[in-house]
């Protein structure tokens, strides 16, 4: 489960720099 939320927020913040 954590590892999905990492991953999600890992492609999030690739996707959207600040």
């Amino acid at each position: 489960f954590f590892l999905v939320l990492d991953r999600a927020l890992f492609i999030t913040n690739k996707a959207v720099p600040e």
